[in-house]
């Protein structure tokens, strides 16, 4: 994700809810598979890792939550924060010979006198298994 710009993070600063947060088009996911099978999404930690600007190098006193970023299958609605603890269904397909193609979306909230000048990273996992 590319970092915020500032009419961004002021519309994080007003955001009604979680789907008027700035979008983020993430990857596009293909599942093809000759059984039934589920998918979960999470986050691999529950803090987004934090480097300090190399201008102004200034440290966050508290890390940035992970559940700061939402994810959806839809770039309109329905997104929901990500959860370090406990993974999301994402989609599931009860039979075999299944086909499913679609773009997960995320929406990040930027916290205006918290996150500070930096490099942010959060690793997503994607979890497929097999019935």
């Amino acid at each position: 994700m590319l970092a915020p710009d500032l009419p961004q993070f002021d519309s994080t600063r007003t955001a009604a809810s979680v789907d008027e947060l700035p979008l983020t088009t993430g990857p596009s996911i293909t599942v093809k598979s000759n059984r039934a099978w589920d998918l979960k999404i999470s986050a691999a930690a529950p803090s987004f890792g934090f480097t300090p600007d190399a201008v102004y190098q200034v440290t966050r006193t508290t890390p940035k939550p992970a559940s700061d970023l939402a994810w959806s299958k839809s770039p309109s609605s329905g997104f929901v924060p990500i959860s370090a603890t406990t993974p999301a269904d994402v989609m599931s397909s009860p039979t075999g010979g299944s086909y499913a193609q679609f773009t997960v979306y995320f929406r990040t909230r930027w916290v205006y006198t918290a996150d500070l000048p930096g490099i942010y990273e959060l690793s997503i996992s994607y979890t497929l298994t097999g019935r």
